[in-house]
């Protein structure tokens, strides 16, 4: 399900891998689109265990094979390859709307801690649980950091946008590819 927030895409109810508003759903390195065990630069796909051994999405020298590809393409795209239809990964824009547009606040849903996002247009609210993140067999801050993919890579050290948020702090950075984080769908 989704939900109109009067923004430029509607937001799913749920992140990818969950069946509830509250469930934490599932982590993923950002291209791929399947779990896994361990999530480092060695397991990384789209890289030869290292930072400057990128393979896709690459447009610097420094950081391997230049390819100028910035956006995933759909078959990388998880929230496209596991709902279908007109589900994809929001773009670091599209989360930046959410963040401007929306009045946040952390909260508890069925015992479950994260961030409710309410718009500023309309009232409507989505839940974004605090799932942490997965780097190496770990999975980190959950319950305390929310870290939610977007389709967009940036140039800073081979790193991608995601939204963050923790305490009282909404912001979209850059973070690592390799580091498992959550999704949250758009449709148009």
């Amino acid at each position: 399900l989704s939900v109109d927030m009067g923004l430029s895409v509607d937001w799913a109810t749920c992140n990818v891998g969950a069946t509830e508003i509250y469930g934490k759903g599932e982590h993923y390195a950002w291209g791929e689109t399947e779990e896994k065990s361990v999530y480092s630069r060695k397991t990384y796909k789209w890289c030869n265990g290292s930072n400057n051994t990128i393979t896709k999405y690459c447009t610097e020298n420094i950081h391997g094979i230049v390819d100028n590809k910035r956006v995933l393409e759909a078959e990388d795209d998880v929230a496209q390859t596991k709902w279908g239809g007109s589900w994809r990964i929001p773009t670091a824009n599209e989360q930046q709307e959410l963040i401007d547009n929306c009045i946040w606040y952390p909260g508890k849903l069925n015992g479950t801690e994260g961030f409710w996002a309410t718009s500023k247009s309309n009232g409507k609210s989505i839940f974004l649980p605090a799932a942490g993140c997965r780097e190496g067999r770990e999975i980190r801050y959950s319950g305390i950091f929310g870290y939610y993919w977007s389709v967009a890579s940036c140039d800073e050290n081979s790193n991608a946008y995601s939204l963050r948020f923790y305490d009282n702090h909404i912001s979209r950075e850059g973070y690592g590819r390799s580091a498992g984080f959550t999704v949250r769908p758009v449709c148009h």
